[in-house]
């Protein structure tokens, strides 16, 4: 399975790059975005010495950990957005009708550009923060690995939970109402505790935001107890399962184009 995923994506990319100003611009946009977004805090911190108990790195830390997240959502599993328009149009039919697992092919549909420049970005800035923050023992390490895998596949249980409400409701191929949700990552990207405790719910436990940055965050840097780690986990491991779920019972509901 994996094997499919790889070479779907690299044959992605080599079409992508077949029109290589627009590749390389939307790669360039992602970086500049994400390094935009890192000047909020920036200015903030010139004036304030913390937000809410947590220093400029440490919320540099949890933006970065989302970053990639979202970078690797966007590069590997950017099909999950096609769901209302192939639900829409009956695109779906010749999915279904292959040998290969349908939400796989789903899942390996085209690729994010601007993804690319996330990672571009998140990577070497994930590695500068864990050596300025002296948080380079092989535990740490091995902590930031598993948040980012785990922040990943919270981050697609999100879109594809979202996605497949297009085998429920006529949404004429749009994704507004996922996009809608995943701006509450916006919201993730500083400590939840600024928020009312409202939004501090929504975003542990209807829409997990918080475990892809700030509660890999706290562990990492010593906030709580590493055994958070298995709520992480375990959080991920929910969502993703509760996602395949939404999606093979969506199946079941469609009726083919003109549903």
């Amino acid at each position: 399975m994996l094997g499919v995923l790889l070479s779907i994506k690299r044959q992605c990319i080599k079409s992508e790059k077949q029109y290589k100003a627009n590749f390389y611009l939307m790669v360039l946009a992602g970086i500049i975005t994400n390094a935009a977004s890192l000047g909020v805090p920036f200015i903030l911190f010139h004036n304030i010495p913390s937000i809410s108990g947590w220093s400029s790195n440490e919320i540099y830390l949890i933006m970065v950990y989302i970053i990639i997240a979202e970078g690797l959502n966007s590069v590997l599993f950017e099909g999950a957005w096609t769901i209302p328009e192939m639900v829409f149009s009956g695109k779906l039919d010749m999915l279904l009708i292959r040998p290969e697992s349908s939400l796989l092919q789903i899942l390996c549909y085209g690729v994010g550009i601007h993804g690319i420049g996330n990672l571009i970005f998140g990577i070497p800035a994930l590695i500068y923060l864990q050596v300025t923050m002296n948080l380079t023992r092989p535990i740490d390490i091995m902590l930031s690995i598993l948040s980012v895998i785990c922040g990943t596949a919270i981050c697609l249980s999100i879109n594809l939970i979202f996605n497949s409400v297009a085998f429920w409701i006529d949404t004429g191929g749009s994704t507004s109402i996922t996009y809608a949700i995943s701006n509450l990552i916006q919201y993730a990207r500083y400590p939840i505790t600024i928020y009312p405790l409202v939004m501090q719910i929504i975003l542990c436990f209807v829409v997990p935001c918080a475990f892809m940055g700030m509660i890999p965050a706290m562990i990492i840097t010593g906030k709580v107890s590493v055994i958070y780690a298995v709520a992480v986990i375990m959080i991920a491991a929910l969502f993703m399962g509760l996602a395949v779920l939404v999606f093979n019972k969506g199946i079941t509901k469609y009726e083919s184009a003109g549903m």
